[in-house]
């Protein structure tokens, strides 16, 4: 008897299940690869503030892989609607929550609980990571977001909260809060075992388009542009740049880790490529285990600061951790546009700038994809600083120190540019020869100068009835 599995029509007809098979599988596999953006729902139910429930989802961190159907795809209008939406979702006012206690100048019970004298010595430090748990005012320097101006501000924060309280523990004027405010390789190999009762941790954030650029022209752009004369660059050699620029210290972008700032800042190591991968550059993996990244970290943080909105910032943080207005004014250095001297020489630091086609590419499917993480958390931190507003400090309370703040801070960018001997001039002129590009210690000096000067005058208008109007030494 002949074999009937052996027969040519057998074989044939298992040829064609097996072919429908795999046809069947691939499209299956397709529509699991690439679904479209919009199809991931997006809820409006507050997320719990029970981080319990989110710890248990650590496929971010690499202890999951991810499979097709755990990504979304981009689409340039859906992509930013969707960060936006996500990110408000996670908002959370600061100032509620682990820290309860808003501690004012006039409380005589002595500093705030993140004024302490605690010091670290080097057995607490290694390259790597702090053995000791941190306290104190402690600042992630996330790299061009103006953190170089916060972290001067921070520098004078704790020295003249320090110097208003006599029972610190020491008898010295110079006594200053401990503190931290450093350029670091990992927030959670720093500060996550800090003492939370004795410290306030805060962070700043930028667009991330507009933080990859500046990044993009101090590293690249100022260091080869001949006396000022902006080298020209085309927007493919950006974009090349951009994408292969991935440092922790000086990077533009992350290896795939959802975002450089997000990857800075969050206390959990984000394993490489696990939340963008180039060989499906438009989709995000995992973004639910993204968002719930961005969620405990934003629980981590007692403040952040956006670069954009620096002024309303820094003025919650002055009434969030009780300061005066004096505390929080600064003089912003390193700006584009300014000179900078370096060896000898005044050197111009070319203003960041995006072209047209750079803008487009800021809107791509690609871009927000690979720094969807980034535009999570800053939408979530932006929201959170108008709930702060709106539910912690009080729209009247807010405004009222804002103009004062605002005020004082022209006025000491206007006396300071004019008192302080600065090596370059607004040209580019070299002024005077010095081992220091910014006099720090002459601008602190000035600047206590001209608070001094405003509050003697605010004392005597006050005494006098006298309206606040503009003052000017």
């Amino acid at each position: 008897m002949e074999n009937i599995s052996s027969t040519p029509w057998t074989r044939r007809a298992f040829a064609l299940s097996a072919l429908v098979l795999l046809a069947t599988y691939a499209i299956f596999y397709v529509a699991q690869e690439k679904p479209p953006f919009r199809a991931t729902a997006t809820s409006t139910k507050p997320i719990s503030n029970d981080t319990t429930v989110y710890n248990s989802f650590s496929g971010i961190a690499g202890s999951r892989p991810a499979t097709p159907s755990s990504s979304i795809n981009g689409n340039t209008f859906m992509a930013a609607r969707r960060c936006q939406l996500k990110g408000e979702r996670l908002a959370r006012p600061f100032g509620i929550g682990r820290n309860l206690l808003l501690p004012t100048i006039d409380d005589d019970t002595g500093p705030p609980y993140w004024c302490t004298q605690d010091t670290y010595d080097k057995s607490c430090r290694t390259s790597q990571h702090m053995l000791c748990p941190p306290k104190g005012l402690l600042f992630v320097k996330t790299p061009k977001t103006g953190s170089t101006t916060i972290s001067r501000i921070v520098k004078r924060i704790v020295s003249n909260v320090a110097q208003r309280y006599k029972n610190v523990g020491h008898d010295s004027t110079e006594v200053a809060c401990q503190h931290r405010e450093d350029h670091i390789n990992g927030a959670g190999l720093w500060y996550g075992n800090r003492v939370h009762n004795q410290s306030f941790l805060v962070a700043s954030l930028r667009n991330p388009a507009e933080r990859a650029m500046s990044r993009f022209f101090w590293s690249y752009v100022t260091r080869h542009s001949p006396n000022g004369t902006e080298v020209p660059v085309d927007d493919a050699f950006v974009v090349d740049y951009l994408n292969k620029s991935t440092s922790v210290a000086n990077g533009c972008t992350s290896k795939g880790q959802g975002g450089y700032q997000l990857n800075y800042i969050a206390m959990e190591s984000i394993k490489e490529w696990s939340a963008w991968h180039p060989l499906h550059p438009t989709q995000v993996i995992q973004p639910k285990a993204i968002e719930q990244l961005v969620h405990r970290t934003l629980q981590e943080y007692d403040f952040v600061i956006l670069n954009e909105r620096m002024e309303e910032s820094l003025v919650l943080l002055q009434l969030l951790l009780g300061l005066e207005v004096g505390d929080i004014v600064g003089m912003a250095y390193n700006v584009g546009g300014s000179y900078r001297y370096e060896h000898g020489k005044c050197k111009q630091l070319i203003k960041s700038h995006a072209s047209i086609g750079m803008q487009h590419y800021f809107r791509s499917d690609e871009w927000m994809a690979k720094n969807y993480g980034d535009y999570v958390l800053f939408a979530a931190v932006n929201r959170s600083i108008d709930l702060t507003i709106e539910k912690v400090v009080g729209r009247d309370r807010f405004d009222a120190a804002l103009k004062d703040f605002q005020q004082l801070e022209a006025t000491v960018n206007d006396v300071c540019s004019k008192r302080v001997p600065f090596p370059c001039s607004a040209n580019g002129t070299v002024l005077s020869h010095t081992d220091h590009p910014v006099p720090h210690e002459k601008i602190a000096r000035c600047i206590d100068k001209v608070v001094r000067e405003n509050q003697q005058l605010r004392t005597k208008q006050n005494s006098f009835g006298i309206g606040e109007g503009n003052w000017h030494p």
